[in-house]
């Protein structure tokens, strides 16, 4: 093997050993967002807020009491360490 094929085979190697570390790391960062989210939202009262996320992003659904609870849940969610952005599915109660 010259030294040609040898860089190529490293390179490929290192780029594999990369996508595969931020593959497995995304459910860790998805679950460590959920679960800060949960508990934050659960401890304002906001209990009944369901939360999803999809790498950084999150999105709260369910139904609050009024607009004022659904503005506080995404502020809250917005303000956790990692969260890029937050989708407001929140609908409120009659």
């Amino acid at each position: 093997m010259d030294i040609t094929e040898r860089i190529t085979v490293a390179v490929a190697a290192l780029v594999l050993t990369h996508a595969a570390a931020l593959y497995f790391r995304i459910g860790a960062i998805e679950a460590d967002l959920l679960t800060q989210a949960r508990t934050i939202l659960t401890n304002r009262g906001l209990a009944t807020v369901q939360v999803r996320a999809n790498g950084r992003d999150l999105t709260l659904a369910g139904t609050v009491s009024n607009r004022r609870a659904a503005d506080l849940a995404v502020s809250l969610a917005a303000d956790i360490d990692g969260v890029r952005v937050v989708h407001d599915a929140l609908e409120t109660g009659h």
